[in-house]
């Protein structure tokens, strides 16, 4: 009983701010001119998500306006039956309103697009408080990206990291 009140100010923050993701790969609406260089902004985090992928990636990752509600998209194409991320597009007026640790949520959801060739996970359990992948279709919380970090990192990049 004494978690309720708080589970659902959570829970309503939760709904309330959540900022989408584009369609699974959306290519709609692509920029005339895409981004060929990566805005330096985001160095840091793809710094942290070559940790953990244990690779280099080459996607390049800029600045753009984004259709209402979407915080980023990885643009990509189709190459001898395989996803080619070409390159992301973050919303350049939502960007600032996100806190640091939903910044680089969003940019390993991204790059798990471009880079993993993943698609979106479902919330999957309604019990839960919080999704259980940074590849849920929204950025997420401060709490449940603080809560379940290492748990998304294991799900994305696997047990070993």
């Amino acid at each position: 009983m004494r978690f309720t009140l708080p589970l659902s100010i959570i829970l309503s923050f939760f709904l309330v701010f959540f900022q989408n993701c584009a369609r699974p790969f959306d290519v709609e609406g692509n920029p005339t001119s895409p981004i060929t260089s990566t805005d330096p902004e985001f160095i840091p985090y793809i710094q942290d998500f070559e940790y953990y992928y244990g690779q280099d990636v080459s996607i390049p990752i800029g600045f753009g306006d984004e259709k209402e509600g979407i915080a980023g998209t990885c643009h990509y194409r189709w190459d001898h039956g395989r996803i080619v991320g070409d390159f992301i597009m973050v919303d350049r007026g939502y960007w600032p309103k996100m806190t640091f640790i939903q910044q680089k949520n969003l940019i390993f959801h991204e790059l798990g697009h471009c880079v993993l060739g993943r698609d979106h996970v479902p919330w999957n359990n309604g019990v839960m408080a919080c999704p259980s992948s940074f590849m849920y279709e929204a950025v997420m919380s401060d709490y449940c990206l603080q809560t379940n970090w290492d748990l998304y990192i294991k799900e994305m990049f696997g047990e070993n990291r």
